[in-house]
């Protein structure tokens, strides 16, 4: 029997810091006046890490 993707420790790492990195762009948003520099590297960030995510998804539980 194997471990639900979920459940493992890489996609536990993947995901928090995948959660981190929203955080960043939530708080780039909420500014008064964000630094468009910093702004569209915490989005390209975070899209990476997402991407990451869904990688280890659609990779690893075909039956679904």
């Amino acid at each position: 029997m194997t471990t639900p993707i979920g459940q493992t420790p890489e996609f536990h790492q993947a995901w928090q810091a995948l959660m981190r990195q929203l955080e960043a762009v939530l708080s780039a948003a909420n500014r008064r006046a964000p630094n468009a520099t910093e702004t569209a590297e915490a989005v390209s960030v975070a899209r990476y890490l997402l991407g990451k995510v869904g990688n280890m998804l659609t990779n690893t539980n075909p039956t679904d």
